[in-house]
């Protein structure tokens, strides 16, 4: 029945939860302890998860497609949600997962009082119903405070692509002094408002705009990546990411490490009409 959850032993998802994950093992009605975590490049289920329900995941549900190839997140389509896809709550989770971002609907406050219904749902009052809250909103609010922290004390090394200002996360040796780059603290950072990151790690290379900016558009960049993943709303371009992460480097005749992506990125946007008519440097 609609909204009642059907208990599965193992629920699959993609690591580096998002929300539309979380928003997938929440309505599947399992224990955190049932969650395993696979990649999302992966293609080929392996054996020991064979009877395994695949949430937010290619191997199983991942939401609709449209015609323009946007991808809507994967928990519209649970049975366990149906009868809740108009409502605030699937809609913020659909705009975060499909847009990058969203116009927020929940406050702190709401969350408090979504734990106290979901605990006395479960039968617990008085004290007891109180550490519970506290177990979850502790934590919560520690964490938004370190963020704020780190924030105001954080270097950000900045990049110019176009008129948009990219941070830059690498690792220090890899800087090249030719290009031209800025060092700030996060919170004069916050003034330039930096629109996304630029970011090398191991083998994963990618560029991603931040919400709630809906510029720049990374789709133009297809062409010239082929066998990279490229978001269906145009925030993400990459080779590898924390959801899926790769051991092996970018494909031949692509990018391979962050200056290289940088001056495609630079070139394609500056011009897309031109830069598809005239041949790019060899990477």
């Amino acid at each position: 029945m609609a909204g009642e959850p059907t208990v599965k032993s193992v629920v699959v998802i993609h690591p580096y939860v998002d929300l539309d994950a979380c928003a997938c093992v929440a309505f599947a009605g399992v224990d955190v302890e049932q969650v395993e975590f696979l990649p999302s490049h992966i293609t080929e289920p392996p054996a020991s998860l064979a009877t395994a329900r695949f949430l937010d995941h290619p191997l199983g549900i991942k939401g609709t497609r449209e015609d323009g190839g946007l991808v809507h997140a994967a928990c519209l389509l649970m049975p366990e949600a149906a009868d809740l896809v108009h409502s605030p709550l699937l809609r913020e989770i659909d705009s975060q997962d499909t847009y990058g971002w969203s116009f927020a609907r929940y406050n702190l406050a709401t969350l408090i009082t979504a734990l106290r219904a979901e605990f006395k749902a479960q039968g617990m009052e008085g004290e007891e119903l109180d550490r519970a809250i506290l177990r979850c909103m502790v934590p919560i609010i520690r964490g938004l405070a370190r963020l704020e922290r780190q924030r105001r004390t954080k270097q950000v090394t900045l990049v110019k692509i176009g008129a948009w200002p990219f941070a830059l996360r690498v690792d220090c040796e890899n800087l090249d002094p030719h290009v031209s780059i800025q060092v700030v603290s996060e919170q004069e950072a916050e003034d330039l408002r930096p629109v996304g990151v630029l970011y090398q790690e191991g083998y994963n290379l990618g560029i991603a705009r931040f919400a709630p900016f809906t510029d720049p558009d990374f789709r133009p960049l297809a062409p010239y990546l082929p066998g990279w993943f490229i978001h269906s709303s145009g925030f993400l371009a990459c080779w590898g990411s924390n959801k899926a992460p790769r051991s092996e480097p970018p494909p031949a005749g692509t990018p391979q490490n962050w200056l290289e992506l940088l001056q495609l990125v630079q070139k394609v946007l500056s011009d897309p009409a031109a830069s598809a008519e005239s041949d790019l440097p060899d990477t």
